[in-house]
């Protein structure tokens, strides 16, 4: 099995506030998120003419300042 180095291993590097809590979802739960994730309809960001190099999905109403107009998703 692969070891994953610790991004938390220094606690004095931690943002103030932040608190890692490890086994937070259960590997089912993760599993469960993951295939959610990847049923969502996700599409290349879309800024203008650009286009981004990350995969989104929009819930609602898309801002003006992306698409030029106000419309429901």
């Amino acid at each position: 099995m692969l070891s994953q180095l610790s991004m938390f291993a220094d606690e004095s590097a931690q943002p103030e506030g932040l608190h890692y809590q490890p086994d937070f979802i259960s590997a089912q739960e993760e599993a469960a998120l993951i295939g959610n994730i990847r049923a969502l309809p996700l599409a290349p960001f879309q800024f203008g003419i650009y286009e981004g190099k990350r995969r989104v999905v929009f819930f609602g109403v898309l801002s003006p300042r992306f698409s030029g107009r106000r419309q429901s998703s």
